[in-house]
């Protein structure tokens, strides 16, 4: 009987002893589970990166692409045809290089707008567009285009804010067709002051932030670009 509980009492210890191995195979195997998910996140959060970066690669890519196509265009047009002056994006310059992205999302669609002398020049260059199949684009003829007047009171309002027409510099040829692009749209440095000045006057008016946000006079609001407003080749070379 005494030697049958010596051997009951030697196996419920070695069976402890199993259990505490056990035990601490599992927590191994927690630990390394729990790694495991760690690395899984990590991985997965790399991958969306890269992906992320991959689809600005091939969006720069077809945006320059486009560009490319647009300039070649618009020589082809100046030797055609005398009066073309250019892309609107190739007659400004900004006076400080961190107006360039609310210059850019204050034109718009005219940054690509090609500048005329008159109606006549313009409609030859459509003429040209439509016989050989290449994509529209926007005329800005000198001779007729009707703009209204700088507001003169939105140079005094204060704060940060400035007038986009009054922070790029400019041949006075084309300041009708500038003024046409920018209008009176204001250029500040935060939301908060946009919105003071856009949304909270007699009389709404658009005024777009340093980082590209727009507020429009009808209360809208847009932002979110790509590259943060520094130089396409600075953008590119950071995805590589």
């Amino acid at each position: 009987m005494r030697t049958r509980l010596v051997k009951i009492l030697d196996s419920v210890g070695k069976d402890n002893e199993d259990l505490t191995r056990a035990r601490k195979e599992q927590l191994k195997m927690k630990d390394k589970v729990a790694k495991s998910k760690r690395r899984y996140h990590t991985l997965n959060a790399e991958m969306n990166d890269l992906e992320n970066r991959l689809r600005e690669l091939r969006a720069y890519k077809r945006e320059n692409e486009r560009d490319f196509r647009l300039s070649e265009t618009v020589k082809t047009l100046k030797q055609l045809f005398p009066g073309v002056h250019g892309r609107m994006v190739e007659l400004y310059t900004t006076r400080h290089e961190r107006y360039g992205l609310p210059v850019t999302v204050a034109m718009g669609r005219f940054i690509d707008a090609v500048v005329v002398e008159g109606e006549h020049t313009g409609k030859e260059c459509i003429e040209y567009l439509i016989k050989q199949r290449l994509r529209p684009m926007t005329f800005i003829p000198l001779q007729s285009v009707r703009v209204k007047p700088v507001a003169e009171r939105l140079r005094t309002l204060g704060g940060t804010a400035k007038l986009v027409f009054d922070v790029v510099d400019f041949d006075r040829a084309f300041e009708k067709a500038v003024l046409y692009a920018v209008g009176n749209t204001l250029v500040c440095d935060e939301i908060s002051e946009a919105k003071r000045l856009g949304w909270s006057r007699q009389g709404l008016l658009k005024v777009v932030t340093i980082d590209g946000t727009l507020l429009t006079g009808s209360g809208t609001m847009t932002g979110g670009t790509s590259g943060g407003g520094v130089k396409k080749e600075e953008a590119f070379a950071g995805l590589k």
